[in-house]
């Protein structure tokens, strides 16, 4: 209920995160930031209040990897009552997304680092965490297929290309 969509000018359905817990802890509210979140979209620092780990953009980078997660695979990496949830969250890593749904498993690493139960094995901020995806995103497009091995893709440009894909004469070599 957090996730708004909005179009784009191109027609692309653009998510934005309308309220993350953390808010009011950066607004300086000073209420616990622990109140009020969803058990299975917590990081294991929200969860387990007995370690006082701060909760900062460590945090917000794990449940990104969260609703990454989610949309990659659909489900939620981990399930259950909220005992058995601090519990997974703690101590157990997920099963990577490639085992779980059919994505390339260059995604796993990326996943994987962002739901990290130690935040100190998490993205440094979340600027790098977007990076690594735009550069999947660049090696698979939005198929999720290799672009290297579609013989088109990797044909275009080039003269095989233009003389047996193009509506286009091929260059005569003359003006």
């Amino acid at each position: 209920s957090n996730i708004l969509l909005r179009e784009s000018s191109t027609g692309w359905l653009i998510p934005k995160v309308s309220d993350w817990g953390v808010a009011t802890v950066m607004l300086g509210s000073g209420g616990d930031e622990r109140k009020g979140l969803t058990p299975e979209y917590a990081a294991p620092e929200q969860l387990d209040t007995s370690d006082h780990r701060p909760i900062n953009e460590k945090t917000d980078i794990y449940q990104v990897g969260l609703i990454l997660y989610e949309l990659l695979t659909g489900q939620l990496p981990f399930e259950g009552s909220l005992p058995e949830l601090k519990e997974q969250k703690g101590s157990e890593q997920p099963k990577p997304p490639s085992e779980v749904a059919d994505v390339p498993t260059e995604v796993d690493q990326i996943v994987l680092e962002a739901l990290s139960n130690s935040p100190a094995a998490r993205y440094d901020t979340i600027v790098y965490l977007r990076d690594e995806l735009e550069g999947l995103f660049e090696i698979y497009g939005p198929t999720g297929k290799s672009r290297a091995s579609d013989p088109v893709e990797t044909a275009v440009g080039t003269d095989t290309y233009k003389k047996e894909y193009s509506h286009k004469p091929a260059d005569s070599g003359t003006d």
